[in-house]
């Protein structure tokens, strides 16, 4: 028992000292705290993902009316730099928030940064013949949606994490393909001349003549079928009346549609679907695990159990409220009518409880949401404390019960 207290003082020691040095940092830590909250925050993600829908709805009118006049051509591009603003706003947001190592890390920040920046360039230097192309970077901005909506964010990275097992089948398919349309150049070349076709004119174009036959884009009909007959058909022949000189394409085109359309092409997207369904998984038991293990510690915050079994001793709501309160007014030391982790954990440890009550950092961020009933200093008032509090008698009582 002498052990576990030690360890757990030299835990709290350590905790201590970490929330000293960071409250006692400059300025720029408690903004970076204050962003990043007011970033990840539903109601802000929420009205980035509408300012990225709206800027897609723009595209698509613009698109629609690529001839509307000056008039539309101006309201675009006013559009287009207030979106562009908005946009730069997040982005500068994001950045201080995360600063600065961990922005970089996460792709999607990485993505997002390319697509403001191109979009600010396009801007600057539109009358530019080059630059001014980059304006078409601007459709891309719809792809940021992606990562706002949890749902959209897991299909996305589960579509690009299935892409790398499925490039080996895809190879396999190219490979095939390649082989088939440099057999047909050799076989087929002449004859597609004098049908006045360029199907098998070189290997480049033999090689979208059968991603063609792949796609069963009328490839019998437009592709297979005149190589029957050395010659085209004359004005007013019949097909039926039309002598064939060569069956081969029946075998060739038969055998190519069987190994890629319906071997290969299957096996591509078995593999896909696989992997993207274990992608899904992965994310959605990352997810879960996640969220069992928040609220496990929000339903089960023990270093709180002496005072909360004291508390489960009063039986009318007043004296327990007025207790609550007495706890409170004793841990602001400093009569400031509000509390910060290191008041309460040292008031904690100094209150005559068995065991000692010792209430980390982490322990702090759970009891306070992450924080969310904290003010921007990370101090928690009186009113807050009696609520956060009463919520965990209520799960002490349920977990008792239990």
């Amino acid at each position: 028992e002498d052990t576990e207290a030690w360890v757990a003082h030299l835990r709290l020691m350590s905790d201590a000292a970490k929330y000293t040095h960071e409250t006692s940092l400059h300025l720029g830590l408690r903004i970076k705290v204050s962003l990043d909250r007011f970033y990840h925050a539903w109601p802000s993600q929420a009205f980035w993902g509408l300012m990225i829908a709206a800027n897609f709805i723009c595209n698509i009118w613009e698109a629609q009316e690529p001839d509307g006049g000056a008039e539309l051509e101006s309201l675009f591009k006013n559009l287009d730099i207030l979106f562009t603003c908005i946009f730069s706003f997040e982005i500068v947001i994001s950045l201080l928030s995360s600063w600065f190592l961990p922005f970089w890390r996460d792709a999607w920040n990485v993505f997002d940064f390319i697509v403001v920046a191109l979009s600010i360039t396009a801007l600057v230097a539109e009358e530019l013949p080059v630059l001014s192309t980059l304006r078409l970077i601007r459709v891309f901005r719809a792809v940021r949606l992606f990562r706002k909506f949890k749902s959209l964010r897991i299909i996305t990275n589960a579509i690009i994490g299935s892409l790398v097992p499925v490039l080996n089948t895809v190879l396999i398919l190219i490979l095939v393909t390649s082989m088939f349309a440099i057999l047909a150049v050799e076989l087929y070349h002449e004859r597609g001349a004098l049908q006045g076709t360029n199907d098998f004119k070189n290997f480049y174009f033999a090689l979208f003549t059968m991603y063609q036959v792949s796609t069963g884009d009328s490839w019998a009909s437009a592709i297979a079928r005149p190589l029957f007959y050395d010659l085209p058909p004359e004005p007013g022949d019949m097909e039926q009346d039309r002598e064939v000189t060569d069956y081969s394409p029946l075998i060739f085109f038969s055998t190519y549609t069987v190994v890629a359309s319906l071997i290969l092409l299957n096996v591509v997207v078995a593999v896909l679907l696989q992997n993207f369904q274990n992608c899904v998984d992965q994310d959605n038991n990352n997810i879960r695990m996640e969220a069992t293990e928040k609220a496990f510690r929000a339903e089960d915050l023990a270093p709180l159990d002496p005072i909360l079994m004291s508390l489960s001793a009063f039986d009318e709501p007043f004296l327990i409220e007025r207790y609550i309160r007495l706890i409170f007014r004793r841990l602001d030391t400093n009569k400031k009518k509000k509390i910060s982790w290191l008041d309460l954990a040292a008031g904690l440890r100094e209150m005559p409880f068995s065991p000692c009550i010792y209430f980390t950092v982490d322990d702090f961020d759970v009891f306070t949401n992450d924080r969310e009933n904290c003010d921007q200093d990370g101090n928690l008032d009186e009113e807050w404390f009696l609520v956060l509090f009463q919520d965990q008698l209520e799960r002490f009582y349920h977990r008792q019960l239990g």
